[in-house]
């Protein structure tokens, strides 16, 4: 987890490679808004990575000062048939195979490492 001021840093810009939309040129960002007792208060906006289902990005700020992010990475372990847990395992046919095809292995063991 770390703690951006979103006017000096793009944290967004991170290096790794979200799933897109449609379109193709935007990065498919989630977004929620959480209310304590009925008064809207934190913003949450959620991505996922196109290469391995499991790795995700979350961001959440307070609305009263929406200036500092708290930006938060996380891999859910992958768990096989019997419950085990697995190694990261990379997307399937289905998703933004176009996406990550088109990468080299040291880009590939670039967007795993960190994990």
């Amino acid at each position: 987890m770390i703690l951006y001021n979103r006017k000096k840093v793009k944290y967004r810009k991170d290096g790794y490679c979200w799933k897109k939309r449609k379109d193709g040129k935007t990065t498919r960002e989630d977004h929620m808004k959480l209310k304590v007792q009925g008064v809207e208060c934190l913003y949450g906006c959620y991505v996922h990575s196109s290469i391995i289902p499991t790795f995700h990005r979350r961001c959440y700020w307070l609305l009263q000062n929406p200036d500092i992010v708290l930006v938060h990475y996380l891999n859910v372990p992958a768990v096989d048939d019997s419950g085990k847990p697995c190694g990261p395992v990379l997307c399937s046919i289905n998703t933004d195979r176009k996406e990550w095809a088109k990468w080299s292995k040291e880009e590939l063991i670039g967007q795993l490492k960190p994990m």
